[in-house]
């Protein structure tokens, strides 16, 4: 009732149909016109000729459209924005709505679809009754605290210079595209401005993330402990308990009631409260013959319980290793290569790679010190990929020809050396403070000086008793560093920035 209404029209006209090809468009058509009311021989093989000729200017003309598109650059030499345009377009019409449940039954009917969803919206918004203090804590039972309420949060100019002169100028810029060396330059003139805008971020509620904190910090830790239980023969039972639709499920009146109880004021409520809607499942994680068998109940409601789960982007198995998530990450890089080899049908070389390391590169590295295979198998398993992605920018698909000389083409690395130079590298922020992962850094302990061969910083190697803990990250990291040479360690460090 209250949504506004909006009638979508397709754009018939497209860029690359030319003036001059609309006139010859426009002119088979009247041809056609004539020769439909005369039923003439010659107007008919007129029609013929100027159809085809269309045909292959329209052809002629659409290539030469995608070849400007594909091959602008930006000053930066990245892809232009329409080409990001042209990409992001045509994965949207390859998607489309999936088909829907109802009844039991799938359904692809568009009208049906939206009706569907419209129940399903409607029927998780929670009450919008309004409730007054007395009426709160007749419902909830809490009654009015001493807890002071919070100070306002005030953001001077003076300490985001500070922050900003931190800045790492070997970082990539953000999404505003401005160089983080800019940023650390200007920081005394930009300073009072970017102040202005961070404490309007706080009164109007947009919102951050804490420092030194990310999905690949937290998996780190969590993985180090749940490595280090199988190999002491603990079982770890693992609750994902994100709860769907709890966002539209509460009472925006009782949850405001209870933050002001905590003394948590007007703008604060505003800055950012969300929850993920997922589903609550439980998963044992041990490699014993005979594991422990739990059920959990919340809400009188037992949680099922999986053998696989997603947790930060990463699928964990019960058994602490990691080959299903890489066959699920293989196969949906396999799936976006084949997109972009159906869809970038172009001769240019770079802007085919550029493709492959915008689009499927990053899927086989997402959190990559957390997971980074040891076999031989899951290794080989991701390289695949990345050597299909070789004969795909270089157009060369016959048998004989060698992907091993195309690589070096190229001048990729390995992905299983991109991976180590990867771990090394959050090895070092860790290290350095410059990453929150307190369950590994109380483990970083520096070893013990053995002489004049020690020419850099070395580290307590951690004993192990199986394979799958000495080939986890802090293990498998530490032996790495303790290996490298001097010159090696000087180029991790430099990659992290100053600390």
């Amino acid at each position: 009732m209250h949504i506004p209404h909006k009638v979508a029209r397709t754009k018939t006209d497209q860029p690359w149909v030319t003036p001059s090809i609309r006139k010859l468009i426009n002119r088979r058509n009247r041809k056609y016109r004539q020769m439909k009311k005369t039923g003439s021989a010659s107007l008919r093989e007129e029609v013929k000729v100027l159809r085809h000729t269309i045909q292959r200017q329209i052809r002629r003309s659409y290539w030469s459209y995608l070849n400007s598109v594909f091959t602008e650059e930006t000053a930066a030499g990245q892809p232009g924005k329409r080409f990001w345009t042209y990409i992001k377009k045509q994965r949207s019409s390859n998607v489309g709505v999936a088909p829907l449940k109802k009844d039991g039954h799938l359904t692809s009917n568009p009208q049906e679809q939206a009706e569907l969803l419209n129940d399903q919206f409607q029927s998780v918004f929670g009450e919008g009754r309004q409730y007054t203090d007395e009426e709160f804590e007749q419902k909830t039972g809490m009654q009015n605290t001493d807890i002071p309420a919070m100070d306002n949060i005030n953001i001077n100019c003076e300490g985001v210079r500070k922050l900003m002169k931190k800045l790492d100028p070997h970082k990539a810029g953000g999404p505003d595209g401005i160089s983080t060396r800019v940023l650390r330059e200007l920081a005394t003139e930009l300073a009072p401005a970017l102040t202005v805008i961070f404490q309007s971020s706080l009164t109007t509620g947009q919102h951050g993330f804490r420092p030194g904190r990310s999905c690949v910090s937290q998996l780190l830790d969590f993985s180090e402990e749940i490595t280090t239980n199988l190999e002491s023969g603990k079982q770890t039972d693992v609750l994902v308990m994100d709860f769907a639709k709890a966002f539209d499920r509460v009472n925006h009146s009782l949850l405001i009631h209870k933050l002001r109880r905590y003394g948590i004021q007007e703008w604060e409520r505003s800055w950012d409260m969300q929850f993920h809607p997922a589903k609550c499942v439980s998963m044992a994680v041990t490699r014993s013959r005979t594991p422990l068998s739990r059920s959990y109940v919340l809400h009188g409601h037992t949680l099922e319980t999986v053998r696989t789960v997603k947790y930060l982007g990463v699928t964990m198995s019960h058994d602490g290793t990691w080959d299903h998530h890489i066959n699920n990450m293989a196969n949906k890089a396999n799936r976006v290569l084949g997109f972009l080899r159906r869809n970038l049908k172009i001769s240019s070389t770079s802007i085919k790679e550029k493709a492959y390391k915008a689009f499927v590169r990053p899927l086989l590295e997402y959190a990559s010190s957390v997971w980074d295979p040891y076999t031989q198998k899951s290794i080989a398993r991701l390289e695949s990929v990345q050597r299909r992605a070789a004969r795909f920018v270089l157009n060369r698909y016959h048998n004989k020809s060698s992907v091993g000389s195309m690589l070096l083409q190229l001048g990729w690395e390995p992905l299983e050396q991109r991976r180590r130079t990867q771990r090394l590298e959050v090895f070092c922020r860790i290290r350095d403070g410059l990453v929150e992962c307190p369950v590994i850094r109380d483990k970083i302990v520096p070893a013990p000086p053995r002489g004049r061969r020690m020419y850099t910083e070395q580290f307590t190697r951690i004993k192990t008793r199986t394979l799958y803990r000495a080939e986890s990250f802090l293990p498998r990291t530490i032996r790495d560093w303790n290996n490298l040479h001097k010159d090696e360690v000087e180029a991790v460090v430099a990659a992290t920035g100053p600390v």
